[in-house]
């Protein structure tokens, strides 16, 4: 029999009063802790995003994505640098160690991105994550208007009456899909003259920065189109 035992069997009233005590100070404090379904907190990274229109992700990758990592180099406590680059996009997610003081992480960020050598229509937004970030209400539209229609009438309409709601950060509309255009190649008649997808793309792009119109799909082969300024 162990000591605690003994010394329990021995004085039976005196726990017996702890043990009330405790019930009864875990019965007061109970109601009075702070209680969230979903806490806020903060997560020790920062994400950037910058969009380049009429870029392929190649040059996103060269003239968007490269500097803005050069530039994060100077910035003290990193820990990780995730960066994908897409057709006229570029998302880098720079990580932090926990406890970094996040908001001065994402000061920081900003301050690096000013000095990035970034062409001129280049804009990088910075956002910080957090549990106050997740949806909380998501809602579904229909009507028999088209779904352009009913995107703009959401956007001029019903988004703004809830961002005057009191305590709502932000709305958005989602689900509208993306035009595009496609040319489809007439590989033998590019066989006979010559040429390749390559110089379809060539012809496209024309002079000048490139900004995205669509792709080519031939033999399961695609291809991004860009044109330029002539």
């Amino acid at each position: 029999m162990s000591f605690l035992t003994r010394w329990s069997l021995a004085n039976r009233g005196l726990v017996a009063l702890i043990t009330l005590v405790l019930a009864g100070f875990a019965a007061y404090a109970t109601p009075n802790l702070k209680q969230q379904l979903i806490p806020s907190m903060s997560f020790p990274m920062v994400s950037v995003i910058a969009a380049y229109p009429g870029a392929a992700p190649d040059i996103v990758e060269s003239e968007v994505t490269t500097p803005i990592e050069d530039a994060l180099r100077g910035v003290d406590g990193i820990k990780e640098v995730i960066s994908t680059s897409s057709e006229s996009r570029t998302n880098v997610r720079v990580r932090f160690d926990f406890g970094a003081d996040i908001d001065r992480a994402q000061a920081e960020v900003q301050q690096a991105l000013a000095k990035a050598k970034l062409p001129d229509d280049v804009d990088p937004q910075t956002f910080v994550g957090s549990t106050d970030d997740m949806p909380i209400i998501q809602l579904a539209a229909t009507s028999g208007l088209g779904e352009d229609a009913l995107t703009e009438r959401l956007n001029a309409k019903v988004v703004p009456e809830l961002e005057g709601i009191p305590g709502v950060k932000e709305v958005s509309v989602g689900g509208a899909r993306e035009k595009v255009v496609t040319i489809t190649a007439d590989t033998a008649a590019l066989a006979r003259k010559g040429l390749t997808l390559q110089a379809i793309g060539t012809a496209v792009q024309g002079a000048g920065r490139p900004f995205p119109v669509g792709a080519v799909t031939a033999d399961g082969s695609t291809l991004t189109i860009q044109a330029g300024d002539a």
